[in-house]
């Protein structure tokens, strides 16, 4: 199953360190290849070639004269129609390739175009390989709920927290494809709020966990405080003029790193007993790294794959070891209960109607074999 190692202080499981050192070095290797390309690019809605190009285009395939007045058309497929794309939009996105050609052909930088590289779609999708990757980030979170409605026994005082956090993990990588499909106004704070409040679950699992918080009536009273939080952030954000992109980024980085902070000290505190606890630290140290992919600024691979892509895929990994860790530390917490614990939990659950925890007793046992 799990595969936990008996008690050897710190030491985990070699091949998953190995895989560990493998995955960062995989990370150095492609920040080495894109780092020497990153390049300060400029605003390319504002340059005049595709200002002229874009202008030419809409006059030529989005107006028609009827009548002799003008009105406006919609020549593009239906596929296009149905994913929100306008006669507009279009002629934006071919000038971006058109310019981007003859600046290479000139020996020109490349610039961006509304804050991003200028990708060749794939159907309709503005950023394929950012679609490709969060829908595997997604698929993670899938899988893994079935796991754990499969091994976490139903009276497990986490169970309905972990699964509350796969099913956001879900919703978090749903909104993230349908933002790299088609990036609007609209999907992109569906986006933001998604991930923001996929960051702000993870701090109450990571609360509940380390404080032990049992009782389903605290949980619940946690969590609606945290939506309460959310929710004001979400009524301030969008009552400003433009998204406040900085403040929005700060405050999940203060809620990300308080859950670090949360999870990392309870490592320190297990590291000796518990020989699964240093993975919590390793996935701080892998999930950190991630992030330097987003930060770089780099012409894509291909025209398909930028680092943005890039920090998606490097995360997908990540949450199927997350998992594998939550799994191991449900098994090791039940199975030290022992089966006088599960006697005396059992009746309590009759007493209490199920606000008590019960060990995976089954799971605990498959792992201590």
């Amino acid at each position: 199953m799990l595969g936990l190692a008996p008690r050897r202080g710190c030491a985990g499981p070699l091949p998953l360190r190995g895989r560990l050192v493998t995955y960062l070095r995989l990370l150095l290797v492609l920040a080495a290849i894109w780092l020497p390309l990153s390049v300060q690019a400029s605003a390319g809605e504002h340059e005049p070639t595709f200002l002229r190009c874009t202008s030419d285009c809409q006059a030529q395939r989005c107006m028609r004269v009827v009548d002799g007045s003008r009105e406006a058309v919609n020549p593009l497929p239906l596929y296009l129609r149905l994913l929100g794309w306008s006669c507009p939009d279009d002629c934006d996105y071919h000038c971006q390739i058109q310019v981007t050609d003859q600046r290479l052909a000139f020996g020109e930088p490349v610039l961006k175009y509304h804050g991003k590289w200028p990708l060749v779609r794939i159907l309709g999708a503005q950023e394929p390989a950012a679609v490709l990757f969060s829908v595997w980030n997604g698929y993670a979170h899938w899988k893994n709920r079935a796991v754990l409605a499969n091994h976490v026994h139903p009276h497990y005082y986490l169970r309905p927290v972990l699964l509350g956090y796969a099913i956001t993990g879900i919703n978090t990588w749903l909104w993230s494809a349908v933002f790299h499909v088609r990036d609007t106004p609209f999907t992109e704070k569906l986006d933001y709020f998604s991930a923001g409040f996929g960051i702000l679950y993870g701090f109450y699992l990571a609360v509940c966990r380390v404080f032990g918080v049992q009782r389903p009536r605290r949980q619940r009273l946690l969590l609606l405080g945290c939506v309460a939080l959310f929710g004001v952030h979400i009524i301030y954000m969008c009552a400003r003029s433009q998204f406040d992109y900085g403040h929005h980024q700060l405050v999940c980085a203060v809620v990300g790193v308080a859950h670090n902070l949360l999870w990392c000290g309870w490592a320190l505190r297990h590291c000796r007993t518990r020989p699964y606890a240093w993975q919590v630290i390793a996935l701080v140290v892998c999930v950190s790294s991630t992030l330097l992919l987003g930060l770089l600024n780099q012409q894509p691979l291909g025209w398909y794959l930028d680092a943005h892509a890039l920090w998606h895929a490097a995360t997908a990994p990540l949450v199927f070891w997350w998992y594998r860790f939550l799994l191991a530390d449900c098994a090791w917490e039940t199975g030290a209960m022992g089966e006088s614990g599960l006697s005396r939990l059992s009746n309590q659950t009759d007493l209490e109607q199920g606000e008590v925890t019960l060990p995976l007793v089954s799971l605990a046992r498959e792992e201590h074999n």
